[in-house]
């Protein structure tokens, strides 16, 4: 007579089953792991692209970037060098179109660390959203973005860090309830060098 396990419930035969019934008791095992482990979901981060640049004054990620396969995104910006001092701001986009209209409401804290100080600024119903002000130094960036493939507020969570110590901390949010499939990242002079990657998280 066959037990189960105690947290997914899947038949297990005892030691006093008949050995002529063990085929039957594997295949009715297997199927209760396959089905159990269909139903769950991918955990952690998934890669989705991951798109070089190089000397350039603007950068959108892929069409598409954004689906509805996920609600929640991990972007990490990582500039290898600027042309010259530069803020960096960025634009929601759909079907290959920045939205520039505006609906970016952004605050934003710096931390300069060669004079010890730290420096906030807000801004409402502008035409994009800035991540650093202008600096010389390239700034890498980890952020989150959140449901911008529903019709709701789209919002970014962002850190970054320059070379040289320097942090800023913003959030910028779309207060329209525009769907988006992907974004741009703009410089406000001059150009940047890196690589731009973007992770799904699991629902």
């Amino acid at each position: 007579m066959a037990t189960v396990t105690p947290n997914y419930s899947w038949p297990v035969p005892q030691s006093s089953d008949y050995v002529k019934d063990g085929a039957d008791a594997i295949k009715d095992l297997g199927d209760a792991i396959d089905a159990t482990v269909f139903g769950l979901g991918t955990a952690g981060l998934t890669l989705i692209n991951s798109t070089p640049f190089s000397a350039v004054s603007s950068i959108s990620l892929p069409t598409d970037t954004f689906t509805s396969t996920y609600k929640y995104y991990r972007i990490i910006w990582n500039p290898s060098a600027f042309s010259g001092s530069l803020a960096t701001s960025v634009r929601f986009r759909t079907s290959g179109t920045d939205n520039s209209t505006s609906n970016y409401s952004f605050t934003s804290q710096r931390y300069n660390i060669a004079i010890n100080t730290i420096t906030d600024t807000s801004t409402i119903g502008a035409t994009s959203g800035t991540l650093n002000t202008a600096g010389g130094a390239p700034v890498s960036f980890v952020m989150d973005v959140i449901s911008p493939q529903v019709a709701e507020k789209t919002m970014l969570i962002n850190r970054g860090v320059g070379d040289t110590g320097d942090n800023w901390t913003n959030t910028i949010v779309f207060t329209g309830t525009t769907v988006f499939d992907s974004m741009s990242f703009i410089a406000s002079a001059n150009n940047f060098t890196g690589t731009v990657k973007v992770y799904g998280y699991a629902n």
